[in-house]
């Protein structure tokens, strides 16, 4: 009977999981036909992007006329820059949209097998509140019932809290990096607004490179986020402290062209500040983190409390009853 007991309980955790399937579902659903609406746009700027950068590369009129100034190399690597910044923007879209796909796929399959899921669970819960109704008295059969309630519910937490350690750390995997790369862009930035870059041209502009690169790390950071205050909100815990705010420089374009203190104190400003929001996320998800493996720790300990009183119960049920072995 302890098998059939152990069986139900898994029943129910798939049960009580599955209205947060289904509204997860609705919500990607949402989210992938706005995600292909932003893909056709991102799409329409990169190949806009891809001509302008072709113009200046190829033989035209321009890219003469701007040859002859000895201005074509800095539009040059000006087009490059911003068409690399739209390919980073799309590459994003599409990924996002392949993931949203990948786990729409997963839920619906799971969601798939609700009806052989309740079917098994409503034949199990007969056979067995059959034979402990028919053998022992209603209330201890209520209380038997009420631990195992308990169990279940105890599991569920445990694998939510999971779910939420995990969320964390993807967002970790993808924002440590950037911190690195938007360090070195910032170290580069106030060393070049001072003037005390001396590596020049390259150097000015390896503080875009950094950030680029950071960028390209954080091309999915949105999405983990949501995924991670989603999780933290199932198990009742603080979403607070978790937002990034990385601003692209507004004026990159004329810092590449013309250098000037400007334009290079205004990139120096939001790289800074960028850096500073990362790093200050950082250090937040790795409380996070910690906390929740306390708390994971503190409620592993309660299930081997509750998983020993009701086998306790089961083994004294069954003395009782040889029966039910």
């Amino acid at each position: 009977m302890e098998g059939e007991w152990r069986t139900l309980v898994e029943l129910r955790e798939k049960l009580e999981a599955y209205p947060k399937l289904q509204a997860r579902s609705d919500v990607l659903a949402r989210e992938l036909r706005e995600c292909a609406a932003e893909l056709a746009q991102r799409e329409e700027v990169l190949q806009s992007e891809q001509e302008d950068l072709r113009q200046v590369e190829g033989l035209t009129f321009g890219a003469i006329a701007l040859l002859l100034r000895g201005e074509r190399q800095k539009r040059i690597d000006l087009e490059r820059e911003e068409w690399l910044a739209a390919k980073v923007r799309y590459d994003e879209c599409q990924r996002r949209r392949l993931r949203l796909e990948a786990e729409r796929a997963k839920v619906a399959a799971s969601l798939a097998e609700r009806p052989v899921t309740e079917r098994r669970y409503r034949e199990m819960l007969g056979s067995v509140h059959q034979q402990l109704f028919t053998r022992l008295q209603a209330d201890e059969a209520s209380g038997l019932e009420g631990l195992f309630a308990k169990l279940s519910a105890e599991r569920l937490t445990e694998r939510e809290v999971g779910e939420a350690i995990q969320a964390a750390r993807q967002v970790l995997a993808s924002l440590t990096p950037a911190v690195d790369e938007l360090q070195r862009a910032d170290t580069i930035a106030q060393r070049d607004t001072w003037g005390f870059d001396p590596n020049g041209f390259v150097g000015f502009n390896a503080k875009y490179s950094h950030f680029d690169r950071a960028l390209a790390h954080l091309r999915d950071i949105d999405g983990e986020l949501e995924r991670l205050k989603r999780e933290l909100k199932d198990i009742g815990a603080h979403e607070g402290g978790l937002n990034l705010e990385v601003t692209e420089p507004a004026f990159r374009a004329i810092d590449i062209l013309i250098d000037n203190v400007f334009s290079e104190h205004e990139a120096a400003g939001k790289i800074g500040n960028s850096y500073q929001s990362a790093q200050a996320l950082e250090g937040r998800v790795h409380d996070l983190i910690h906390q929740l493996e306390q708390r994971a720790a503190r409620g592993s300990e309660r299930i081997r409390a509750l998983e020993f009183e009701a086998g306790a119960a089961l083994e004294a049920v069954q003395a009782r009853t040889p029966k039910l072995r």
